[in-house]
């Protein structure tokens, strides 16, 4: 059985395995009537799409080949005499080129239930320009908010954690505001961190745009 697992680079020079090397795409049920049954393996990068695109949803695309047998041959002969022949009880439409669709950012999240729970990130600088906060959060009976902090923990005016105008339902790509601030161009070029409370609530990312 070969599997999809998945490794992670930010030098593309040091690798790390993730998930404990569990199965990133596994394969199908037997009784599934599809392809990827015992071979997996990667045939494309990964595709991106968005709502201009064919599935008009934006997720990450993983072409990958999918067959049905380890081996449906055997060999026949004394080698290197003989020949490959096929296995009769090997259905010869045995591989095919199959897609594992992820929701945009899907590969982890920080899930929080009916007890809220926070996290606050590291001290990151507001570039200038930036002015919106987006996250990925599947929240449809929960919320998310936050609140920017200066790098000696305390919210700063108008961003604090009940100002923040709650984000509900399921995003991958949710602003986040606050009442009485339409952007964060007030803090281009400060240093800050950013507490994000979640209730109900799987966290998938953040970032700043202008």
């Amino acid at each position: 059985f070969h599997f999809i697992e998945l490794v992670c680079s930010r030098d593309l020079h040091s690798w790390q395995r993730l998930g404990e090397r569990k199965p990133f795409i596994g394969p199908s049920r037997l009784d599934s009537g599809a392809y990827d049954l015992t071979q997996l393996g990667p045939s494309a990068p990964v595709l991106r799409t968005g709502p201009d695109s064919f599935s008009g949803q934006d997720e990450l695309w993983f072409y990958y080949n999918g067959t049905k047998y380890r081996c449906p041959f055997r060999w026949v002969g004394k080698y290197p005499e003989g020949e490959y022949v096929w296995l009769p009880e090997c259905d010869p439409d045995r591989g095919a080129i199959c897609l594992a669709v992820l929701r945009r950012d899907g590969f982890i999240s920080l899930d929080a239930g009916e007890e809220a729970g926070s996290i606050v990130t590291k001290a990151l600088r507001i570039p200038e320009g930036a002015q919106h906060l987006f996250v990925n959060v599947d929240a449809p009976e929960g919320a998310l908010s936050a609140v920017i902090l200066n790098t000696s923990g305390q919210s700063l005016e108008g961003f604090a954690i009940g100002e923040c105008v709650p984000v509900t339902g399921d995003h991958v790509r949710a602003e986040v505001t606050w009442e009485g601030n339409p952007d964060l161009s007030a803090l281009a070029g400060q240093d800050v961190q950013i507490r994000f409370r979640l209730r109900n609530a799987n966290f998938y990312s953040f970032w700043l745009e202008d």
